[in-house]
């Protein structure tokens, strides 16, 4: 949940504050997580915010 060089990584609740969900729903390749590789499905993504909206407590299966 600590920040680095692309700011706080999660904010419990604010998918939309934090990077790693700004990271995965990027297009530019350098701004983007998984630069080099396959981007998450849509699916996966939803999932991901669904998780950081309920909290980012327990697995993402939880958050379903």
């Amino acid at each position: 949940r600590l920040g680095g060089e692309h700011g706080t990584a999660i904010v419990p609740g604010k998918s939309e504050e934090s990077s790693l969900g700004k990271r995965v729903r990027a297009t530019e390749n350098s701004e983007r997580m998984l630069p080099a590789g396959d981007r998450l499905s849509a699916e996966e993504i939803e999932l991901l915010q669904r998780w950081i909206e309920f909290g980012s407590v327990g697995s993402a299966d939880e958050a379903t």
